[in-house]
């Protein structure tokens, strides 16, 4: 028996949860790691430099991440399917999933790499800055470091893996659909409560005007703004989105034959 849209919510919800328990406490580690490693750094020498291993840890994980999202989310676009026989035996196949996760990095995956450890080294300036406006000396600037690491990698790592997988998951339902032999529909489907983005709570975008908007696989969704303009996004948590229309988004689509 077909799941109802709620229930079809709930368990990609569920999938996405699994995959954000798995790697949310390991980049809360690698950001704790490298921002206690800088403090001790600018503690010795005064140069708050972040280390260049950041950037190739967050790659390692983030590539992680990607692929097991790609892998899991897709092959749950194509369990709805079970039967119709709409896609080709070899999209089934490692190399497939490959390929899509190649493009969530080629579309953007680089970049927000790049980005993470950026803000890294931001926040510890940041930090360093309003210490020595305060008139503080190094040491107990270095001591206010250590004690705010914990608190900011662990937000910094809940925000990330759950934009991350998100995005991903959105990114390799839209890929597979579009490999379906047969032309498919895809269907914005809101978590409609208190902390989805709506005009009513004064957000920028609205996605509770988008549930259940409903496109061609190839088409694009029109978001709508605040100033009476619209977003085009690709799917739910499309990463050339604004960061109000899609951070911390809930949001998935699901397909349908034409």
């Amino acid at each position: 028996m077909a799941m109802t849209d709620e229930e079809y919510a709930e368990a990609q919800e569920a999938l996405w949860q699994r995959i954000e328990a798995q790697y949310e406490p390991l980049l809360e580690q690698l950001f704790l790691t490298a921002m206690l490693a800088t403090a001790d750094r600018y503690e010795a020498s005064g140069n708050p430099v972040v280390a260049d291993d950041l950037q190739r840890e967050i790659a390692d994980l983030l590539q992680q991440l990607w692929e097991q999202t790609v892998r899991e989310s897709g092959e749950a676009v194509m369990a709805e399917f079970e039967g119709k026989q709409l896609w080709d035996l070899e999209t089934k196949q490692e190399p497939f999933w490959r390929r899509i996760t190649e493009a969530v990095i080629q579309s953007s995956g680089a970049q927000k790499i790049r980005s993470i450890v950026q803000t890294t080294q931001t926040q510890i300036r940041r930090i360093i800055g309003r210490g020595e406006a305060e008139g503080l000396k190094r040491p107990d600037i270095v001591s206010r470091i250590r004690t705010m690491a914990p608190e900011l990698s662990k937000i910094r790592a809940r925000i990330i893996t759950r934009t991350e997988v998100h995005s991903t998951a959105q990114f390799a339902s839209n890929a597979v659909a579009k490999f379906s032999r047969l032309p498919l529909q895809k269907r914005w489907l809101s978590t409609i409560d208190s902390r989805t983005r709506s005009f009513a709570e004064n957000d920028v975008f609205d996605h509770v005007l988008m549930h259940e908007t409903a496109v061609n696989v190839n088409d694009v969704y029109y978001v709508p703004k605040n100033d009476g303009t619209t977003e085009p996004l690709e799917f739910p948590g499309d990463p050339k989105g604004s960061p109000s229309n899609i951070i911390n988004c809930r949001c998935t689509q699901r397909y349908r034959l034409r």
